[in-house]
């Protein structure tokens, strides 16, 4: 993998999907786009969105930091921790997969699976970076 993804490539990339992912989350926050294309459909209420799009934003929040510092683009000094706890980041978009594919909405499966395989393959790779820049 490492030969066809570089890690600076995945880093850059990653980044930018979390920004734009973490853009319509707050997009969903602020009723710009409905409420009912995301978390499976599940969601019952406007209070229940904004707790779950609130925890979302959190996590690709949390992402993003583990990525910066896994790149040594933030606080460097954790760098090593980062090694470590980038072995979560496919892990968790793994599961997000099969979340999204078990959605009963077709515009999240359509969406949000392609975006989560990109994810899980993107933080795949720069969880293999063995010393990281």
């Amino acid at each position: 993998m490492k030969r066809f993804i570089s890690f600076k490539t995945a880093v850059t990339a990653t980044v930018i999907i979390l920004l734009l992912v973490t853009l319509f989350n707050l997009f969903i926050l602020l009723g710009v786009a409905p409420y009912t294309i995301v978390w499976g459909g599940r969601l019952e209420s406007r209070e229940q969105m904004v707790v779950f799009e609130l925890v979302s934003i959190l996590i690709n929040l949390f992402c993003l930091i583990i990525v910066l510092v896994k790149a040594r683009r933030f606080l460097p000094r954790l760098g090593k921790t980062a090694d470590i706890v980038a072995w979560l980041l496919p892990v968790m978009y793994f599961f997000g997969i099969l979340g999204n594919v078990a959605s009963t909405s077709a515009i999240e499966r359509a969406l949000f699976v392609p975006v989560t395989v990109v994810l899980f393959v993107l933080t795949l790779r720069i969880a293999l970076e063995k010393n990281s820049q």
